[in-house]
């Protein structure tokens, strides 16, 4: 049950909200993979939800582990406005 809290503490923790810089220039970095929230794990997707409620014009990204050394998911979407780029483990 410790291990349990522990891995989820951190995953919310890893959670980082950044200006998406990408949404102004229109660009869009190399090694990221644009996919369908299908192919998103169910466990990245109950936290985005919970903690972004509001969110809109959601598009989710990939960052292959073989560049971070595990995969990275990445939703770009606008809140209250503003253009954000969050980052799960």
């Amino acid at each position: 049950m410790k291990k349990i809290f522990f891995s989820l503490s951190i995953l919310c923790l890893t959670a980082t909200v950044t200006p998406n810089a990408n949404a102004k220039s229109g660009g869009n970095n190399s090694n990221e993979i644009s996919v369908p929230a299908s192919q998103i794990p169910q466990r990245v997707l109950t936290q985005f939800a919970s903690t972004y409620r509001g969110a809109t014009n959601v598009q989710w990204n990939v960052l292959p582990p073989a560049y971070y050394g595990t995969a990275i998911y990445q939703a770009k979407f606008k809140l209250n406005g503003s253009n954000v780029k969050v980052n799960f483990l």
